[in-house]
């Protein structure tokens, strides 16, 4: 199967991340101004800004490379500002209290976001992600299928954009095989013997994905039940799945399988 080759950049680069911060509440941008300075990272916070307008203007006249942006703001919310610039030149961590439908969108379109209050982990890990994607920037195309995506959550759950090297890849989810962790990456195996390694932890595509009939048979494997196309009970467990691939059963695993497996008349 071909992987797409992504460059797995380290976050030991001499050059400081240049951040900008903007959200109408002041006790938001103080406190995730003192979690990014605690951070074991290089990051330089260039502006911060409570005024979305204001934040408008500087963001159309500086270069930096990631946006952190609040959605609900009075006057001009996250989603009004970014929609007045026709490609972007930075990448955007959205920051939000937003509903589930809203967070389910956000993960279909492969974007990054923090739930308020941000928790330090997540912070540090919205940061190694980010550093190790290599196209760094918002793809417009991703940012108008949120917004649509958004207003129209019956659509969820039938595409997902995957990142990959060169961009993003919007693929059939129903097309999905198995998902296997590798650290902090993820590789997608396709029906179509494509495969494509992500930036993304298996717990987060885990996320995202057991709604729609996947689930987790090993601390590394996540598989599409609808893909499945035999089951052994020797070694205490393996599944096959549509690509000729076995896959062993973790015994943490095996009480939801078998379950799964007894509701569909497997067992």
């Amino acid at each position: 199967m071909r992987t797409e080759n992504i460059t797995r950049m380290q976050s030991n680069t001499a050059q400081p991340v240049k951040v900008v911060l903007v959200d109408d509440e002041s006790h938001c941008i103080q406190t995730l101004t003192m979690q990014i300075k605690a951070l074991d990272i290089p990051v330089e916070i260039v502006a911060t800004f409570n005024n979305p307008v204001k934040a408008y203007e500087f963001i159309s006249n500086n270069s930096f490379d990631l946006l952190f942006l609040d959605i609900e703001m009075p006057g001009l919310s996250g989603f009004e500002l970014l929609s007045r610039f026709s490609d972007f030149h930075f990448d955007v961590i959205f920051t939000t209290a937003y509903n589930q439908y809203a967070i389910q969108a956000f993960r279909y379109q492969a974007l990054n976001y923090l739930l308020k209050p941000v928790e330090d982990s997540e912070l540090s890990t919205s940061f190694t992600l980010w550093m190790n994607k290599q196209d760094k920037r918002l793809g417009i195309r991703q940012f108008e299928m949120l917004v649509r995506s958004i207003d129209n959550p019956g659509n969820l759950g039938k595409r997902i954009a995957l990142p990959v090297s060169n961009g993003f890849e919007f693929i059939q989810t129903d097309k999905i095989i198995r998902c296997q962790a590798d650290n902090y990456y993820t590789n997608i195996f396709m029906d179509d013997n494509k495969s494509y390694l992500i930036c993304r932890t298996l717990k987060e595509v885990e996320s995202l994905l057991k709604p729609l009939g996947f689930i987790r048979i090993h601390q590394s494997h996540l598989i599409n039940t609808h893909h499945i196309t035999k089951y052994s009970r020797q070694d205490g467990g393996a599944i096959v799945t549509s690509d000729d691939t076995t896959i062993l059963v973790s015994k943490n695993y095996k009480p939801q399988l078998t379950k799964f497996l007894e509701e569909v008349g497997f067992l």
